[in-house]
This record gives structure tokens, C-alpha cells and sequence, in this order.
């Protein structure tokens, strides 16, 4: 059993260590919720006059425009 100083010294050694082992969760934490947010935040824009056939309209103007059917084919305006 400790006694005397070697009982203070092991208490602020412990104190110490589970200190540290707080600020890595947080410091983890904080970097993992930083990584999710940003990666779904980013998203990619079409390229302007992105054509996509399965929808039958195009990417213009920052939006997309629809294509009516014309007889066979599909009229883009």
C-alpha cells in the first residue's frame, strides 16, 4: 500500500493521465465531426450544357431544363 509522498505523487500522476486522455478524445472527436461535416457539404455542379437521358433534360444556367418529346426524338429549350 502507498504512504506519504508516494500516494500524492501517484494520485497527480493519475490525475495527469486521465487529463491527457481527455483532451485526445476531444481533440479526436472535434477532427471526426469536422471530416463529416465537410465531406457532405461538398457537392459537385454539372458542367454546363450536361446532358442526362435518363431524366430527358440538360444542365444550363446553374439549373436544370427539361426536354419534351417531340414525335421520336426529345426538343431541349
Amino acid at each position: 500500500m502507498l504512504r506519504g509522498p508516494l500516494l500524492v505523487w501517484g494520485c497527480v500522476w493519475h490525475q495527469r493521465k486521465s487529463m491527457k486522455n481527455f483532451q485526445h478524445i476531444v481533440k479526436g472527436s472535434i477532427l471526426l465531426g469536422l471530416v463529416m461535416f465537410s465531406s457532405g457539404c461538398i457537392v459537385a455542379e454539372p458542367r454546363d450544357g450536361y446532358y442526362e437521358r435518363e431524366h430527358h433534360r440538360y444542365y444550363r444556367e446553374h439549373a436544370w431544363h427539361e426536354c419534351r418529346e417531340h414525335g421520336d426524338e426529345y426538343y431541349c429549350h
